[in-house]
């Protein structure tokens, strides 16, 4: 095999996901598409909402998915790309006003009002706990009353308003996820927020420029991302998803979770009507003492309007009304669940619904294009354009393994 070093092109990412653990290797060349050369999938062991609880079974999940993924490159990966999503994730919109008094705006100012909004975030997050910044992202600028497009270099006024959104991260997420990589002899090169990776691979140029919102169905966690103005302007994160409503029909029907996993997928339909098998043929395909079919859909119906009334409530809460959009896109392995489409659609009357699966990439498989797989490709966009600004800016791409030690931990800045 090849050696991926961190000075090739080629690409890595991990998506660490509840139910899946996803790897996949692209080329990245300097001008062009990104084109697939490996990828890998297992079920995923050892984690729950997105942390690390079973540290060997972990450990071994990437393992086999990474070696998948190698198999079919024909190289070994060295660094990957990890996108990031649990529960404990914070979100915060910090505004900050700066006093000109008729100067310039000096460019040293754009750093100094970026550690101002770091220190402010840090300040209204638990001290209980030891706190990372996955991104920062300026979300806006004034002058004078005067909204800007980009931080106002050179220009002269009285008074800068500028706004960050920065998303947070406990420090441990972090540490054992690099530790389980770290026993595979793989770094982690870089953290990502998943539903954000999952926006910039499932929603169209359109959608990310005047609004959408992204409602990624995954299995142990449903998020909920805004995007405008080609920026991420909010998320939050549902500790419910997929995985609930099999251990609900587990529960119900004495089915082991492989089964009804299997039944959820196949024949759950949030769908008023339907053709459905005979209970008969139910019980052939999944256990032989048979089940109701007619008891299945209410099952599912019921864990789906939870999360679906979780998410309406987010969108009606103060942070997410200012950035409120007609379009929800559905995407996440959950999205593809029978009947769903019609069903969110009935719930969120005022909004157009869609199903948003990730835009292909060159030499990836059909069944890459499964809104599943839409974090895990966002990752590997969002690793290709970091990487290619870091290399026209002409700095070293930065190393989350090698964070310098002697700095507070809450001042590790993994990115934008």
């Amino acid at each position: 095999m090849g050696l991926f070093s961190a000075e090739s092109n080629p690409l890595a990412v991990l998506d660490l996901g509840s139910h899946q653990t996803r790897v996949l290797i692209a080329g990245s060349p300097e001008e062009g598409e990104l084109e697939m050369l490996g990828y890998g999938q297992r079920m995923s062991v050892g984690v729950a909402e997105g942390m690390i609880n079973n540290p060997k079974w972990a450990e071994q999940s990437i393992a086999d998915a990474v070696a998948s993924a190698e198999n079919l490159a024909g190289l070994t990966v060295q660094r990957m790309a990890v996108g990031l999503n649990t529960k404990m994730v914070r979100s915060l919109t910090i505004t900050l006003e700066q006093s000109l008094h008729g100067r310039a705006v000096s460019p040293s100012l754009r750093a100094e009002l970026t550690e101002t909004a770091k220190d402010h975030a840090v300040s209204r997050l638990p001290s209980s706990l030891q706190w990372g910044h996955l991104h920062v992202i300026p979300i806006g600028y004034s002058l004078d009353g005067s909204e800007l497009t980009d931080f106002p270099d050179g220009l002269f006024g009285e008074t800068l308003v500028a706004s960050y959104h920065l998303i947070s991260v406990p420090m441990m997420a972090v540490q054992n996820i690099r530790e389980c990589l770290a026993r595979n002899g793989i770094e982690a090169e870089k953290f990502i927020l998943s539903p954000y990776a999952a926006g910039l691979a499932a929603l169209d140029p359109a959608a990310q420029e005047y609004g959408a919102t992204l409602v990624d169905l995954g299995g142990d966690t449903t998020s909920v991302a805004t995007f405008g103005k080609w920026k991420l302007l909010q998320t939050a994160t549902i500790p419910v998803g997929g995985n609930d409503i099999t251990r609900d029909i587990a529960q119900h029907f004495g089915f082991n979770p492989d089964r009804a996993e299997k039944l959820k997928v196949t024949q759950g339909n949030l769908a008023a009507t339907f053709n459905s098998p005979s209970i008969d043929e139910a019980a052939t395909l999944f256990d032989a003492r048979g089940f109701e079919h007619a008891e299945l859909n209410p099952i599912v119906e019921a864990r789906m309007h939870e999360t679906l009334l979780a998410v309406q409530s987010i969108l009606e809460s103060p942070s997410f009304i200012k950035h409120q959009t007609h379009s929800l896109f559905l995407t996440g392995a959950g999205a593809h669940l029978k009947g769903l489409h019609a069903y969110a659609e009935a719930l969120f009357s005022d909004k157009r619904i869609k199903l948003a699966s990730p835009t292909r990439i060159t030499g990836a498989p059909e069944g890459l294009a499964h809104a599943g797989f839409a974090t895990a490709i966002g990752l590997l966009k969002y690793t290709a354009k970091w990487r290619s600004q870091a290399s026209t800016r002409g700095k070293s791409l930065p190393q989350n393994g090698n964070l310098t030690s002697s700095l507070p931990l809450v001042r590790r800045l993994f990115g934008s």
